[in-house]
């Protein structure tokens, strides 16, 4: 069988399954976060979750497949080692977790919905491939404590600048119903730049710490260029 007749045969989830995911997501952040809990609605409803069904709750999810299944293998060794299963989950989770600090501590700062700045941050996340620049982050090999510490910087730099931009976004189209989008067309030959950057380092077969320190001063560059 055709790849593109495969394809074609990938099951959607079910108003039953969507339900529930949906449910789950009402009560965090941003729609990632409940990703442990999907695979196991889906798996309840079916029995076992296929390679088709990652794909689905994924798409769902606004996730790649890729990902959700590096959520599993990171869940597995606490099972292994004894870990109570949701437990696990939770530990797996904790990662993912952390940049919802920074959409609640912004919405207090401004006063503002929780929803509406994690629609803005995870949006703007999504437009500029944030996501998979940090997995790049946290994929460096360390050799020694100066390692360990450049890589910490480059993560908390790279917070740094995310969050400066969502500042961007919510005080030039915060009001805009799509927000994210808004300020992409409004600055989108700068825009266009870094996101042309990324694709570029998306091709590389390894990146370094250079590499990344550049996108993450492009990152900020970009910040400093769109302020009001």
């Amino acid at each position: 069988m055709s790849e593109r007749m495969k394809a074609t045969l990938i099951p959607v989830l079910s108003p039953e399954e969507i339900a529930e995911i949906d449910a789950e997501i009402a009560h965090v952040p941003y729609r990632s976060a409940v990703a442990i809990d999907a695979l196991k609605i889906v798996q309840a409803h079916r029995g076992w979750v296929s390679d088709e069904s990652l794909k689905a709750i994924a798409r769902h999810l606004g996730m790649s497949a890729e990902e959700l299944e590096s959520l599993q293998g990171q869940m597995q060794p606490f099972v292994d080692g004894g870990f109570p299963r949701k437990l696990a989950e939770y530990t797996a989770m904790l990662d993912r977790l952390f940049p919802a600090l920074d959409v609640v501590e912004m919405a207090a700062r401004r006063r503002s919905d929780v929803d509406r700045i994690a629609q803005v941050f995870f949006g703007l996340g999504d437009a500029l491939e944030l996501k998979w620049l940090r997995r790049q982050v946290e994929s460096l090999a360390v050799v020694g404590q100066w390692h360990a510490m450049s890589r910490a910087n480059l993560r908390d730099e790279l917070f740094t600048q995310h969050n400066r931009l969502v500042e961007r976004v919510l005080q030039a189209d915060g009001r805009k119903r799509d927000p994210v989008a808004a300020w992409i067309a409004d600055n989108s030959e700068r825009v266009g730049l870094v996101q042309k950057m990324l694709r570029d380092m998306r091709d590389l077969a390894e990146m370094d710490y250079p590499t990344i320190a550049v996108v993450v001063r492009a990152l900020g560059q970009l910040a400093d260029d769109t302020a009001p």
